[in-house]
């Protein structure tokens, strides 16, 4: 886990770098705009471009602009 962990910083500082859209797909989602925290569970998987990672579950957070921060990533 630590390992996705550190692939999501860094797939997140490089976003700045490259102009691919992020991309997330699951079964199901819950967010919460007040506290910038969205979930995502079930069958999730996360690409950028050709990076791509799949996981059980994935929890964003977002800055008050509404951009990804930081991502955890459990399971799989």
């Amino acid at each position: 886990m630590k390992y996705k962990t550190i692939f999501f910083t860094l797939l997140l500082a490089l976003s700045s770098i490259h102009a691919d859209q992020l991309k997330i797909l699951a079964n199901s989602f819950s967010g919460n705009d007040k506290n910038g925290i969205s979930v995502f569970v079930g069958n999730v998987r996360v690409t950028k471009g050709v990076d791509e990672l799949n996981a059980s579950k994935v929890t964003v957070y977002m800055d008050k602009k509404r951009r990804p921060t930081k991502m955890i990533a459990d399971g799989h």
